[in-house]
């Protein structure tokens, strides 16, 4: 699969520690600052498909809001069940102002 970098917005456009959910591709990817650094992950929780821009951050920390499984968002590994599979996780690069995500195309 060759990846395609999409234009995502602007540095301003995600204010630290906001949770801010997109589609891009047909992909639901949040994107999250912390410290200062862009994450991005699937949004949707692996355990009932919760969505996790309606979640809780702390520091590198998202929560789902439905029954609370925590997911690390600079690697999307389980932090805490009930989930177990890991979210899918997306390169994001800063050129300038602008903000791109790598897609799998």
């Amino acid at each position: 699969m060759n990846m395609t970098k999409i234009k995502i917005g602007q540095v301003g456009d995600f204010p630290e520690g906001k949770l801010k959910g997109i589609t891009i591709e047909g992909e639901k990817v949040l994107i999250v600052k912390v410290k200062g650094k862009l994450y991005a992950t699937s949004s949707i929780c692996t355990h009932e498909e919760g969505a996790l821009e309606e979640g809780e951050l702390e520091d590198y920390q998202i929560k789902c809001p439905l029954h609370s499984a925590v997911f690390d968002i600079r690697d999307g590994r389980v932090v805490e069940a009930p989930a177990e599979l890991p979210l899918k996780t997306f390169k994001v690069s800063v050129k300038g102002d602008d903000v791109f995500l790598d897609i799998k195309k």
